[in-house]
């Protein structure tokens, strides 16, 4: 909430018998000017200034007014408290401490904010990043023309996560690759940040992340909150059994995520429906769903869903059969992920 109070051309002079003196914590201004004014509500304020006939001025901070008298609070925003005479000026204006006031409110509303940039695979160790802001723990950091990130030490298979260096943000905001880095730390979503952050550079905020094979980033399209595989994943392709196992997907570690799956099966020899359940959960009722049926040879089955995973990037799986376990083949291909809120 915005503190500072307002109203426009309200000028007035100083109408206490003597003026005021320095140590005076109440000012009064002429007869029916105080409707000039401002009348704060319980813990709001607006600022005056006070101007002698010499031209020295004095910032007070009124907390109150009762009709034409204020409560004030004396010398601010890098002002002295000074003594005043009966008709010196004082007039509501702008000051550098209300500004501030509003900056911080709207600082305060942006806790989280981000315009996410556009990534795409540049080469085998960069990406290309598109312009966007992200707030970075109190800080804006902006990207206002495309970059190259910076090059992933490669070196098997493994996820690499994405981050601004809070400390290198510059004043003006605009950071280049030299401000970003890569880590296979995964990282933690902050409440208070409203963001992922690394685990413990923590003012450090998460934007992206890819997947790396052998000496290679994999390929990846990037749209919107999409990022779909060039090539999908295989995570598992077998028989299943009629009780649930957990299966892991290729996703990254953020706890919990949500992915695009294609669930596969082929007939061999028994009706079967393929089923999955959250890792995290009893499967049960609601809880489980029903994939697709097999019930006689050279019959397939296929579905596409975006499911939630757990936070080691589990689903639950099984056949459900009227008899024993089949010899059907299951399949699980992971397509792709979903960027979550706050990323």
């Amino acid at each position: 909430m915005i503190l500072t109070e307002w109203t426009n051309f309200a000028t007035s002079t100083i109408a206490d018998v003597g003026g005021i003196a320095s140590g005076d914590l109440s000012v009064s201004v002429q007869p029916g000017d105080g409707a000039l004014f401002p009348d704060p509500d319980t813990g709001k304020h607006f600022y005056v200034v006070a101007i002698k006939s010499t031209g020295a001025r004095e910032i007070m901070k009124v907390t109150a007014r009762s009709t034409d008298t204020f409560t004030i609070v004396r010398g601010q925003d890098n002002t002295s408290a000074l003594a005043f005479d009966e008709d010196d000026k004082i007039e509501l204006r702008l000051n550098s401490a209300a500004l501030e006031e509003i900056v911080a409110y709207i600082e305060s509303l942006m806790i989280g904010y981000y315009r996410r940039s556009q990534f795409a695979k540049k080469d085998a160790d960069e990406i290309y990043i598109g312009g966007g802001e992200y707030e970075v723990n109190g800080k804006i950091a902006k990207i206002t023309s495309q970059l190259t990130s910076p090059a992933i030490s490669l070196g098997g298979n493994d996820w690499h996560y994405l981050y601004i260096d809070y400390s290198n943000i510059p004043v003006d905001g605009v950071i280049d690759n030299s401000d970003l880095y890569w880590d296979t730390d995964e990282p933690t979503w902050s409440h208070s940040k409203l963001g992922y952050y690394h685990p413990t550079a923590t003012d450090d905020r998460w934007i992206f992340a890819v997947r790396t094979t052998a000496d290679v980033i994999d390929g990846f399209v990037h749209n919107g909150d999409f990022v779909e595989y060039e090539s999908g994943y295989t995570d598992f392709g077998s028989t299943l059994t009629t009780s649930y196992a957990a299966k892991t997907l290729t996703v990254p570690s953020l706890g919990g995520i949500i992915a695009q799956v294609n669930f596969g099966g082929i007939y061999a020899d028994g009706t079967g429906i393929m089923r999955f359940a959250p890792a995290d959960k009893t499967p049960s009722g609601s809880i489980q769903n029903n994939l697709f049926q097999l019930t006689s040879y050279q019959t397939t089955g296929q579905q596409i869903m975006d499911i939630i995973t757990d936070s080691s990037q589990q689903i639950q799986v099984k056949e459900s059969s009227g008899g024993g376990a089949t010899n059907n083949l299951y399949y699980i291909n992971t397509l792709g992920w979903y960027l979550p809120k706050g990323a």
